[in-house]
C-alpha cells in the first residue's frame, strides 16, 4: 500500500509540471479576463487618468455610451465600411 504524499512534498516533486502549466494560465488570464475590464468600463463614465480608482469609483452609465456613439453622424457609414473593408 502507497503511503500518501504531503502537499508540499508533492509539489516539491511536480514543480516543472506546474511551470509548465505557467503559459495556458498566464494566457487564459490576457485573453479571457482582461477584456473583461473593457467590457465593464463601457458601461461607466470612465475617465483614464483615474487608472484603477477610476474604473472602482466611476459612475455607472449603462447604454448611454452606446446611444451616443450609434447617435453620431456618419457612424453608420464608417462601420458599414469598416465591415465590408473599403478605406478611402
Amino acid at each position: 500500500m502507497k503511503k500518501k504524499m504531503s502537499w508540499g512534498a508533492m509539489l516539491k516533486r511536480e514543480w516543472p509540471l506546474h511551470v509548465m502549466l505557467l503559459p495556458a494560465i498566464i494566457l487564459l488570464i490576457v485573453f479571457s479576463y482582461l477584456p473583461m475590464v473593457g467590457i465593464v468600463i463601457s458601461f461607466q463614465d470612465f475617465v483614464p487618468s483615474g487608472g484603477m480608482k477610476g474604473f472602482f469609483t466611476s459612475q455607472w452609465v449603462g447604454l448611454d455610451n452606446f446611444k451616443y456613439i450609434f447617435g453620431m453622424k456618419g457612424f453608420w457609414q464608417i462601420y458599414s465600411m469598416d465591415i465590408v473593408g473599403f478605406h478611402s
